[in-house]
């Protein structure tokens, strides 16, 4: 799981209620996709798309709370470091990491709602 006070910087958490699920181990059902729609296919490497479907599954919208995210604890799954994607270089992997998290930035950058802390930090 990942937790953040302003949206803009994610740390690991504990194993509990989250504001996102790292992608190695983000679960989610069919009609969920069926609902919010599919991927963005503009993400280009998988960086930062773990972030942004996890605030997609989590916003309610305007009728509905918002939902809930929750890490399960490390004995649950193995956890491997996955491999470097070897397609791109590290200045233009950079580069596309930043531009997927400026598309997290865009559709939430205001969305403290989202956020545990109510985008409160320290809380």
């Amino acid at each position: 799981g990942l937790v953040s006070d302003d949206l803009r910087h994610f740390d690991r958490a504990e194993p509990g209620e989250v504001d996102a699920i790292d992608g190695a181990a983000l679960a989610f059902r069919r009609a969920d996709v069926a609902e919010r729609g599919v991927l963005d296919e503009r993400f280009r490497l998988g960086l930062n798309l773990d972030i942004w479907w996890s605030l997609v599954l989590r916003d309610g919208g305007e009728e509905q709370p918002n939902r809930r995210a929750v890490a399960i604890g490390e004995g649950a799954v193995v956890r491997h470091e996955p491999l470097p994607d070897m397609s791109v270089d590290g200045a233009e992997r950079d580069r596309l990491a930043r531009r997927s998290f400026y598309r997290v930035l865009d559709r939430f950058g205001a969305r403290r709602d989202l956020l545990l802390s109510g985008g409160v930090p320290g809380a």
